[in-house]
């Protein structure tokens, strides 16, 4: 994951207008002509975009479902826009939604107060917990859904005395502890991972923080295993300029950090990763070489996962069972390539496909649907204050 600072100047409403009609173009024309214009494979795609200023930040499986989590901004200044900084969402209402399989929204609900984010989601049959943020305070919800509405949530904000501003990334429940976690931002500098344990009726039981100090840190997965909490954070060490990635062990019920096992392999660094089952697929970097991508099993040693991407550099990665997709710019143009990848538990590559996306976004969740042959992609464009649903043909 890639620290992107985004500065862009003032534009005008005209330019802006002409950016809008040029980008219902690009996506026109991208609809329509993709097979002849990527000459990769056969495919069906099927493009749906949020109707105003909504950014993703979180998909999960629901049922036949899926729900989704981010944050609606009409107010926001495409020229001020960093997606990393709390502050870009100031005039932000924090969304949660639940789609259909074909991507519609069906239910929806958003946040009455200015300044909040839904960051993450977790649920329990028709019991769905949130972690975001709202005005530098942690925020804990709670919703009930019903047929064709969510209930008004069960609400906790908290701050810790030590932060300035702080912010929930990801929330699991495991057993009857919910945990949070999240960053916070030091009022003497830095940035530390911070952790929570709350009971399912809300009641703050644990909280605790990493010791290690770092310039940015951005928790990106949580699971459950073996009855222990697991999440992968990405950091950027203070007084460094490398990004690093670790997987964090914690203890549901104490909130103990057991281990941070940050990944290596022999001189390269880890920008990104993801779980699949039974190991983890990581983007690995190093100075004057080509970026490399290595599977990480369980138990048993790092392998390069033999791919020929076509070029130098990767980008995002995110992943799912035993697939993942990643995405590489191409020379020279604004368009990046997604290159979706199988792989069994020796990390072989079974089976590959690439396709090319003409709005650079970030990578937000993935899903695949076997009964349809179809892969699913949620991005968020960060120009455009979009989420976009994806289904490609396989």
């Amino acid at each position: 994951m890639r620290l992107n600072m985004i500065q862009l100047s003032i534009i005008s409403t005209n330019d802006i207008n002409m950016q809008k009609l040029h980008f219902l173009i690009l996506i026109l024309l991208f609809s329509s002509c993709l097979n002849e214009k990527t000459g990769l494979r056969d495919e069906s795609l099927q493009i749906l975009s949020s109707d105003g200023n909504y950014l993703a930040k979180n998909l999960v499986n629901y049922d036949n479902d899926y729900l989704i989590t981010g944050v609606r901004n009409e107010k926001s200044d495409v020229s001020s826009i960093n997606f990393l900084d709390v502050k870009t969402w100031d005039e932000g209402q924090g969304y949660i939604a639940v789609l259909n399989n074909v991507g519609e929204p069906i239910i929806t609900y958003t946040d009455d107060s200015v300044g909040s984010i839904y960051s993450s989601i977790n649920y329990d049959k028709d019991t769905i917990y949130v972690g975001g943020t709202h005005d530098n305070e942690f925020m804990w919800l709670k919703f009930l859904k019903g047929e064709s509405s969510f209930n008004d949530p069960l609400e906790i904000k908290w701050k810790n005395e030590e932060f300035s501003e702080g912010v929930i990334n990801l929330i699991q429940k495991v057993g009857d502890r919910i945990i949070v976690v999240g960053r916070g931002s030091l009022r003497s500098g830095g940035e530390k991972v911070y952790l929570a344990g709350f009971s399912t009726d809300g009641e703050l039981l644990w909280e605790k923080m990493n010791d290690r100090l770092s310039q940015y840190i951005l928790p990106k997965e949580i699971k459950e295993e073996n009855g222990k909490v697991k999440a992968l954070v990405w950091e950027i060490k203070e007084f460094e300029t490398k990004e690093e990635v670790a997987e964090y062990t914690i203890d549901p019920e104490l909130g103990l950090i057991e281990s941070v096992n940050f990944l290596s392999v022999d001189d390269y660094y880890f920008t990104d990763a993801t779980w699949l089952y039974n190991g983890i697929v990581g983007l690995a970097k190093s100075e004057g070489k080509e970026d490399k991508l290595f599977w990480m099993p369980s138990s048993g040693e790092a392998k390069e996962i033999e791919y020929d991407y076509g070029g130098t550099e990767l980008g995002y990665l995110i992943g799912k069972e035993n697939y993942f997709i990643v995405t590489s710019p191409l020379e020279g143009d604004s368009e990046i390539k997604y290159h979706n990848i199988t792989i069994n538990g020796s990390g072989d590559v079974l089976s590959h496909e690439e396709f090319i996306n003409s709005v650079d976004s970030r990578l937000i969740g993935v899903d695949y649907l076997p009964g349809d042959d179809q892969y699913l992609t949620l991005t968020s464009s960060l120009l455009k204050f979009k989420y976009v649903l994806e289904f490609r043909k396989n």
